[in-house]
């Protein structure tokens, strides 16, 4: 549009907020340069700086002020002209959700824009200012980890303590995304290392979460995971390095609220972070630490997560295997009750009592039979496990298993001797309970073992009236 136009224009009319938004939006999809956009062209001319986007994708009401809307949609260009001439910088507490009523600068702190950014605090934006949810400025650099953003507003004197309205403090957000270089300028910065915020988190606690993998299946998925791996384990390094006590009970408001924190070795083996793991135990972490209010430790936990190696570093430590929680699972229990078949050998190797049982009397030879796990369950009967022990029920893994259909399972105990025609405290054998279910394999295989066709329970009948009664046997 020539400038001769507009001046024409002007004569007639002022510039309208439409024309002032299409201008903002064409800095983008023109790629206009400062000197002969429309943008300046209209602002000289009297343009309303702080005029609200008038755009269909908002409703009547809820529209941003045309700055906020050009830094959250990277027209940088058009979003510094703006605060040139004077655009209102916030806060905007009119702002409704998800714009969270913050300032122009926090905006520019999620998006990473380091030229707007230092364009609002040449205009005096304030670094103090929260948003609806308390956070600060600093609060949106470290959670969108833009380290050149953090080191500007640290420079304007941003304070690294506050903490937003769920007592997160900047540290927190930024070892919670894995902000390996925000996390070290910030603790630089004199940030509290072992400060907790209300849930009774850690930085340390979070960085040592932070393993799941939170990707998309893409090409590119496994090398973004490891990065996002190699990152959390950047930030605990440098946590420890600064002092963070790895054996602080920074979860302890959770735990009487009855929730399954843990210690950040605990989260740590949970997650998967093998490096992280190493870290911690090189920092003299507890390795036999009771996590939860079930009592869970490292190694129980990546024993029923599968995480193999982890599991033999934390044996290398001298984790306990034998350690049980509240239930009386020791690492074996959860291992085989998974089917990790290489996590239960390696904590056999490490000396597992194969023939514990738990609470309910069970065994983890009775917990893999009836699970179907039948490696798992050849697994522990190679190292001595009692085939015949029974639970507090009086049944036996064999009962067990064909109670549930596991053939495969009932073909391992029969050959390693299990007594086929044992009953429970209600009287039922094997075969009993397996025709009752209908498991027509199991029946066949019991037999094949000897089993009493005729042995009558409690009840009066044998396991042919079972199965004539459930009309479920099958074809023989």
């Amino acid at each position: 549009m020539l400038p001769e136009i507009l001046f024409l224009v002007r004569q007639f009319r002022a510039v309208c907020d439409s024309e002032l938004c299409r201008a903002v939006l064409a800095w983008k999809e023109m790629g206009e340069t400062a000197e002969d956009s429309d943008l300046l062209l209209l602002l000289r001319l009297g343009g309303n700086v702080n005029c609200r986007v008038i755009n269909q994708d908002f409703p009547e009401g809820e529209s941003p002020p045309i700055l906020y809307f050009a830094i959250s949609n990277g027209l940088d260009g058009a979003a510094r002209m703006l605060i040139r001439f004077g655009a209102r910088l916030g806060p905007y507490p009119e702002l409704q959700a998800p714009l969270l009523g913050g300032t122009a600068l926090h905006v520019a702190c999620r998006t990473g824009s380091v030229l707007t950014v230092q364009a609002l605090l040449g205009m005096g934006a304030d670094v103090t200012a929260v948003d609806r949810d308390g956070n600060t400025a600093l609060h949106c650099a470290s959670q969108f980890r833009h380290l050149r953003v953090a080191t500007l507003l640290l420079e304007a004197r941003a304070n690294v303590h506050v903490a937003n309205h769920e007592g997160s403090t900047v540290l927190c957000v930024a070892a919670g995304e894995e902000g390996a270089e925000v996390v070290k300028i910030l603790l630089k910065a004199g940030a509290t290392v072992n400060a907790a915020y209300r849930n009774g988190k850690t930085a340390l606690f979070l960085a040592c979460q932070n393993g799941q993998d939170r990707f998309l299946s893409t090409p590119w998925s496994h090398y973004a995971s490891a990065a996002r791996k190699w990152a959390a384990t950047e930030v605990v390094r440098s946590l420890l390095e600064a002092g963070a006590d790895v054996g602080l009970p920074a979860n302890h408001i959770l735990l009487e609220a009855g929730a399954e924190i843990g210690t950040a070795l605990y989260v740590a083996a949970q997650e998967g972070h093998l490096e992280v793991v190493r870290a911690l135990l090189l920092a003299n972490a507890d390795v036999n630490a009771r996590a939860n209010e079930e009592g869970q430790t490292a190694l129980t936990m990546a024993s029923q997560k599968g995480h193999l190696e982890i599991v033999r570093v934390l044996l290398n430590a001298k984790a306990d295997s034998n350690l049980v929680c509240s239930r009386g699972w020791s690492a074996l229990f959860f291992a085989s009750q998974k089917g990790h078949v290489d996590v239960v050998k390696a904590i056999i190797e490490a000396g597992a009592d194969v023939n514990t049982v738990d609470n309910e009397g069970r065994s983890a030879l009775q917990i893999s039979a009836q699970r179907g796990h039948a490696d798992v369950v050849r697994a522990i009967i190679e190292a001595g496990a009692d085939v015949n022990t029974v639970d507090n029920e009086g049944r036996s893994a064999l009962q067990i298993s064909s109670q549930r259909g596991r053939a495969d399972v009932v073909r391992a105990l029969i050959e390693a001797g299990a007594d086929v025609n044992t009953v429970d405290n209600e009287g039922r054998s094997a075969l009993q309970i397996s025709a009752q279910r209908g498991h027509a394999d199991v029946v066949r295989a019991l037999l094949g073992a000897n089993a009493v066709a005729n042995f009558v329970n409690d009840h009066g009948d044998t396991a042919l009236h079972i199965a004539c009664r459930r009309a479920s046997l099958g074809p023989r």
